[in-house]
């Protein structure tokens, strides 16, 4: 099963944000021991570098800060494939109905990519996506995972 995951389920697990971290953690598992291949958005990682690089200036300075955010990023590149975005899945996202942009440029990914489904905390922001929609608990008990 071929799955796209949301940026936010990934920094669900780097960041071990309630209340989606353990079954995140499961399936973030399953991707590394390819029970499912993952994959993420290449504009997904700038996310993840800026989003974790925040919350670690909190405990550390900058330049260690920036050091723990770039391990997450490399974290990701060896676990997931990589979506990648063409103009056409660009302008294929500016026609999408939903209101946030960075999530129809998820979908228009997965859709480019012909994955199987995207795993999201969010699923009321990716409906009428045109793919199968999974919460992280939903997916891990559809796999049987613990």
């Amino acid at each position: 099963m071929n799955i796209l995951f949301d940026t936010n389920v990934q920094l669900d697990v780097l960041l071990k944000r309630q209340p989606n971290y353990t079954a995140a953690v499961a399936l973030s598992r399953a991707s590394i021991r390819g029970q499912i291949t993952g994959y993420m958005a290449t504009f997904a990682l700038t996310t993840v570098f800026y989003t974790c690089q925040r919350q670690y200036r909190a405990k550390f300075d900058n330049k260690q800060a920036a050091k723990y955010a770039l391990d997450d990023v490399l974290s990701c590149l060896d676990q997931f494939k990589i979506c990648s975005v063409s103009r056409q899945t660009l302008e294929s996202a500016t026609k999408m109905p939903g209101q946030d942009f960075e999530d129809n440029l998820q979908i228009a990914c997965a859709l480019a990519e012909g994955l199987d489904a995207i795993v999201t905390s969010n699923i009321k922001d990716f409906r009428g996506a045109g793919i199968t929609l999974y919460t992280p608990a939903q997916l891990v008990k559809k796999l049987k995972l613990r």
